[in-house]
């Protein structure tokens, strides 16, 4: 064989023998295969679960007094100029709600009602002189939310498994509200004033809020609320008896407002 013929069959032994290797080498490496990425949570579609937690706020009070003849001569709306009992409400709220989501690429929107009971309340006492007396009496001062509901469109932008969203709308409550006058001296009442009044009133005010869900299925939904409830300004008024067997005529003014954080656990169908 000649020196040439030799020096080609060697080459072409060294080509297939390189194949060869690396044809085992890829056969003996793993094949790994693309990482799993989860499906992206789909808000849309109705939903229910339950709610509950805290509230705090305001449940102030403006006081009046009215003549025998319950001739009212306080100020326009039934408040004493200056007499302003401030009454921190606080207590629990736990209720629950219904909604429907409709997601658009990552934006979410929504309409959602829900009611609680709750037991947001308060008392101050405070002393007061109405005018043309030198009588000074100590005035007890009550405001309790028995229950709330609400009614609120929903706008949010989902990231991940997370819906970040802001909510606005009607709210409603039933309020009680009473002040009791435990003290009062001669010289109004001629032996002192113990009249009362109480109320129980059901109001309608406004609601806004903001918000955070987790996904953590499919399904089942975890959430923190903030909401703030404004239910206004109402009046109430009544006749109370004073201590030594007459009628007095009284009113008040009742703001209420109050704040409150709340943990969600909801089911979408």
């Amino acid at each position: 064989m000649s020196k040439v013929a030799l020096s080609v069959s060697l080459m072409a032994a060294g080509v297939i023998g390189l194949s060869v290797a690396a044809q085992a080498a890829d056969m003996s490496m793993p094949v790994k295969a693309p990482p799993y990425a989860a499906p992206a949570s789909n808000w849309t579609g109705w939903y229910i679960g339950i709610d509950g937690g805290y509230g705090w706020g305001s449940g102030d009070q403006t006081a009046g007094v009215g003549a025998p003849d319950f001739t009212p001569p306080f100020s326009t709306g039934g408040g004493m100029p200056g007499t302003v009992a401030g009454i921190s409400i606080h207590g629990g709220v736990f209720g629950g709600h219904l909604g429907y989501n409709y997601q658009i690429s990552n934006w979410v929107l929504g309409l959602e009602t829900s009611a609680a009971w709750a037991d947001i309340s308060g008392n101050t006492q405070m002393g007061v002189t109405f005018p043309g007396s030198a009588g000074l009496f100590t005035q007890g001062y009550n405001t309790s939310v028995k229950w709330q509901a609400t009614a609120t469109p929903r706008l949010g932008i989902v990231w991940n498994n997370w819906l970040f969203y802001g909510k606005a709308g009607l709210a409603a409550g039933e309020v009680d509200a009473s002040t009791t006058r435990l003290l009062g001296n001669t010289g109004i009442c001629g032996g002192g004033c113990g009249a009362s009044v109480s109320a129980t009133q059901q109001r309608v005010g406004w609601t806004a809020g903001v918000g955070a869900e987790w996904a953590l299925t499919q399904n089942w939904i975890f959430g923190v609320e903030y909401d703030y409830v404004d239910l206004g300004t109402q009046n109430y008024a009544g006749v109370g008896i004073r201590n030594n067997g007459t009628s007095q005529f009284d009113s008040e003014n009742v703001r209420l407002n109050y704040s409150e954080i709340l943990g969600r656990l909801s089911y979408k169908f």
